[in-house]
């Protein structure tokens, strides 16, 4: 589905990507926002991939309405040449959850969102992810997480190195006990 272009000529796309069976018997799918550069503004080459912390969903990084965008962040990604990509959790917005809520650990939701960065990098690199975007090889990704956001971040890049990049907002290690 795509939402209408902004004044800025962003281009937002609502979509859902599997994550294939993380679980026994259960496969999961995550639900993103897909925000693309306005035509004619030089590609970055990145695809910013942003995890929100607990109690909030994917629009945590693209606040605001569709005049107004002031204080969304994956609206100054995009201005900027980056394709943002912006999921739910498991269980969250417009994602499915598992048949059992007690098997939402870190490491369920790292395995869960590196599956998915990998199925969004190969349709964004080939062009099949949206019907109206080019193909984009050579296409890296950058993780971007804020608070919980910010560990599934890591967790992802400590498992299956899917980043070349990170970017960890609103985390620090100190009081948590280890995962």
């Amino acid at each position: 589905m795509t939402l209408a272009t902004g004044p800025s000529g962003t281009r937002r796309h609502e979509c859902t990507v599997p994550a294939g069976e993380v679980l026994p018997g259960e496969a999961l799918d995550v639900a993103l926002r897909v925000v693309l550069p306005p035509e004619g503004v030089q590609p970055a080459g990145a695809m910013v991939y942003c995890l929100p912390g607990g109690y909030t969903n994917r629009l945590f990084f693209d606040l605001g309405e569709a005049g107004d965008r002031r204080f969304s962040m994956a609206e100054a990604l995009a201005r900027r040449g980056f394709i943002a990509a912006l999921a739910d959790h498991p269980g969250t917005g417009g994602s499915n959850a598992p048949s059992d809520l007690w098997d939402l650990t870190p490491g369920l939701l790292a395995r869960t969102h590196s599956a998915v960065v990998a199925e969004i990098l190969a349709g964004l690199r080939d062009g099949t992810l949206l019907p109206d975007i080019k193909a984009t090889p050579g296409l890296v990704a950058i993780g971007c997480g804020h608070s919980m956001g910010a560990v599934i971040t890591i967790e992802m890049q400590g498992a299956d190195r899917v980043y070349s990049g990170l970017v960890l907002l609103g985390y620090g290690s100190g009081g948590l006990p280890d995962l």
